[in-house]
């Protein structure tokens, strides 16, 4: 058995799926290592049936261009199975207190967004405090709340994103996958190719032996682990933070109309009742028994997850209330008609994993080596350009045209 590889991609989430699918494109002997189930699984950060796609992003302008990447990505997946949607455009709102900001003084989550709007050329629209309300009346205006609405952004849905990426992948007969395999080394050998010591995983931690070991060898290894970065990438764990977030939706089928695709935008808020920001997606028609069911979600809550192998999939009591209670300062109550709070028909935790300033790690640590940190909360929509990156490292193409100098490690050392 050939047990050498020209890379290995560890972690096939979003960004490791489409790392291997851009290797794929090239002849080669290309592995995905998955520690889970292969397609997609709720254990990280790649799941929860819909993921917010935006161009107009406050958090660099540097992103944009990846985005765009991404975007054109996306729309070749979905020209290769028109049966199976992956995205959908229903605009994204913004909003924030206006508090004493005039017109051109923007609250600053509305002013870095019309920011990378205008550098990039990207249209959107300012909602004062009654435009909003009148046009938007699903989510409350109450703070003087204004809105910037991106009306070409929309929604992926990650679960199926993941296997069409996985599957494109495997067309070419160049790249080959395994899930519920685990990384327990890896280490450069003395002819300078890398070794990567693997045992079949098993999310039941309690039972069994643990099976045998084995190696594999490949002359550049890519991690793209999520939360599981810090194991296989030492030197980054001082800059990374795994934190726990919660997802839920509730059954809107009474008011189907009002929270569909075409009437409710994916929106993103900040409120001066609580510290956290809120999100969420409107009504997926395509989700089958979930068609009428909205999501809402924390956005960098700050409770850290010490083992992402066993952290609980169950929501607690108290994490269910935190959420109940956010919604209802996002959210006007019709959205829960019958009862007297949110009441969530599905809960789900998410990981987000964390850098102190929230942006990426994307670099190369140590020889043979090349990472991307997992996304702190906003990296699904760029999964295909961090893919690319990576399978540019391990084809030695030119770096220089993703720069990258905003997302090295070093930033911190200064």
């Amino acid at each position: 058995m050939n047990n050498h590889y020209d890379a290995v991609v560890i972690g096939l989430g979003a960004v490791g799926s489409f790392a291997l699918r851009a290797l794929s494109k090239t002849p080669g002997r290309w592995l995905g290592i998955e520690r889970f189930s292969l397609g997609a699984h709720a254990r990280g950060s790649s799941h929860g049936m819909t993921r917010i796609y935006r161009r107009a992003y406050f958090e660099h302008p540097h992103y944009v261009p990846w985005i765009e990447f991404s975007l054109n990505a996306f729309r070749e997946l979905q020209d290769l199975d028109q049966e199976t949607e992956l995205m959908h455009e229903c605009g994204m709102l913004l909003m924030a207190p206006k508090g004493s900001a005039c017109r051109t003084d923007l609250p600053p989550l509305l002013a870095a967004s019309a920011h990378a709007a205008a550098k990039h050329d990207i249209p959107v629209n300012f909602l004062e405090n009654e435009e909003l309300a009148t046009k938007f009346p699903q989510f409350r205006s109450e703070h003087d709340m204004v809105g910037l609405l991106e009306p070409n952004a929309g929604i992926l849905r990650p679960e199926r994103v993941i296997q069409a990426a996985q599957a494109d992948a495997q067309l070419s007969g160049y790249a080959a996958m395994i899930g519920n395999t685990a990384v327990t080394n890896m280490r450069k050998r003395s002819d300078g190719k890398m070794a990567i010591r693997v045992q079949p995983f098993s999310c039941d931690v309690t039972g069994g032996e643990p099976e045998e070991e084995r190696e594999i060898v490949a002359d550049t290894i890519l991690v793209s682990a999520g939360a599981w970065t810090s194991q296989l990438l030492p030197q980054w764990a001082p800059y990374l933070t795994v934190t726990r977030q919660i997802q839920a939706w509730i059954d809107t089928s009474q008011h189907e109309k009002a929270y569909s695709l075409e009437k409710m935008p994916a929106w993103f808020m900040e409120t001066p009742d609580w510290q956290i920001p809120i999100y969420g997606t409107p009504a997926d028609t395509t989700a089958g028994t979930m068609k009428h069911w909205i999501k809402v979600g924390t956005h960098c809550n700050a409770e850290q997850i010490s083992d992402p192998s066993t952290h609980s999939l169950e929501v607690t009591r108290d994490e269910y209330a935190q959420l109940q209670h956010t919604t209802m300062l996002g959210l006007h109550s019709v959205a829960w008609t019958g009862h007297a709070v949110p009441h969530f028909v599905a809960t789900e935790p998410c990981l987000y994993t964390m850098t102190p300033d929230g942006h990426f790690l994307v670099a190369s640590p140590s020889s043979g080596i090349f990472g991307v940190s997992a996304c702190c909360g906003h990296g699904f929509k760029m999964a295909p350009a961090l893919g690319a990156m990576m399978a540019d490292f391990a084809l030695g193409k030119d770096m220089l045209q993703w720069r990258l100098d905003f997302c090295n490690p070093e930033r911190f050392k200064n």
